[in-house]
């Protein structure tokens, strides 16, 4: 018997609230992280798609391998080879090359990975980013290059 788009919100709803109580996220974080990756502040107001992208972020964040989008519940079936992530979209070969030559023009006190997880990415992210600049967000590498572009500028 194929579940439904209610039974799905209601296996993400539950799952959406113990990773944020494993994640430690309070109310106000929630809500942030919630505009942030849905643009809605609160979940009454989540679509099944909204659900998904979120629970799949917490997910990812937590280290569970999931992608935005795509959560994997008890139910679902493992996820198969050539599956892209939808709403989370890795930095392109070209930006992360730019990044690493701009990164390489400026004098650096501490380091670039340093400067963009403190003024670039989000909190929830700060804790999972491993340094790596292929594993940015596409528009976190943008971020990026704009800010390092404005530093590269400075004489």
């Amino acid at each position: 018997m194929p579940a439904t788009a209610v039974d799905r919100i209601a296996k993400l709803r539950r799952a959406y609230f113990a990773l944020c109580r494993e994640l430690k996220l309070g109310e106000e974080g929630r809500h942030r992280f919630n505009e942030r990756w849905t643009g809605k502040p609160s979940t009454k107001l989540f679509s099944l798609r909204d659900w998904n992208q979120v629970v799949g972020r917490l997910q990812q964040l937590n280290g569970q391998g999931a992608t935005p989008g795509r959560p994997r519940l008890r139910s679902d079936p493992s996820p198969r080879l050539g599956d892209e992530p939808l709403g989370f979209e890795f930095a392109t070969a070209p930006q992360v090359e730019t990044i690493e030559g701009l990164a390489a023009r400026i004098v650096w006190a501490k380091g670039p990975q340093f400067f963009v997880r403190a003024r670039v990415l989000v909190p929830l992210r700060q804790g999972t980013w491993d340094g790596a600049w292929k594993h940015l967000s596409r528009d976190e590498a943008t971020a990026v290059i704009l800010a390092l572009q404005k530093m590269a500028r400075r004489p």
